[in-house]
């Protein structure tokens, strides 16, 4: 299933979160697409707290895997490239 939302508050994102939170399971994939400064690593770092989780989460300018354990244990990947022309599914079975 693909969404596309537009959240206008750091309140917002962190409620969207929380209640992404409570329907996740263990082998599900969010794809969190957007430009620098979007809230993509906020997002991750509401969630994972909503889940559990009380390692910090931070985003690196590189690929990283980082595996946490709450709830449900996570993996955590973080990874930026320059697309021309691309769309960040394609990128997602490249990695």
């Amino acid at each position: 299933m693909r969404v596309q939302l537009s959240i206008e508050s750091a309140s917002a994102t962190k409620e969207l979160a929380s209640r992404i939170a409570t329907e996740v399971h263990a082998g599900d994939l969010l794809l969190l697409d957007g430009p620098l400064g979007a809230g993509k690593t906020f997002f991750t770092q509401a969630l994972l707290k909503a889940l559990g989780v009380d390692a910090e989460v931070t985003s690196p300018t590189f690929v990283m895997v980082k595996s946490y354990t709450g709830r449900i244990p996570i993996n955590h990947i973080d990874a930026y490239r320059l697309l021309e022309g691309g769309n960040a599914a394609a990128f997602l079975d490249d990695l």
